[in-house]
């Protein structure tokens, strides 16, 4: 799906959840920062392009923020979810967040 953050969080907003973070993990920089991306014309079971370079895609430079995983922390009761964020998303960027009924979630 090509669906943004923002787009991701107004679904979110909509569906009523008070306490939520988007996070990015793995800023891809252009096509080539991640042996799963690949070309559009590859078999549908093509894994990564690692071993066959005839899957590998034309070197695109990214314009804007991409990230290989959007991970979603919806918070539904006051308990401190930073240790568990922190051990699963070491490297994470924020993306969005919103924090309305309980303590916020971390950067």
């Amino acid at each position: 799906m090509h669906m943004t953050s923002v787009q991701y969080a107004s679904l979110l907003m909509t569906a009523s959840f008070q306490d939520f973070a988007i996070y990015g993990s793995e800023l891809l920089t252009n096509s080539h920062s991640s042996k799963k991306i690949i070309a559009g014309t590859s078999p549908l079971q093509t894994k990564g392009w690692g071993k066959d370079a005839s899957t590998k895609p034309p070197l695109i430079t990214f314009d804007r923020p991409i990230y290989r995983e959007l991970a979603f922390v919806i918070k539904r009761a006051e308990v401190d979810l930073t240790p568990m964020i922190d051990a699963a998303l070491p490297q994470r960027h924020l993306l969005f967040k919103a924090a309305r009924a309980f303590a916020p979630l971390p950067d």
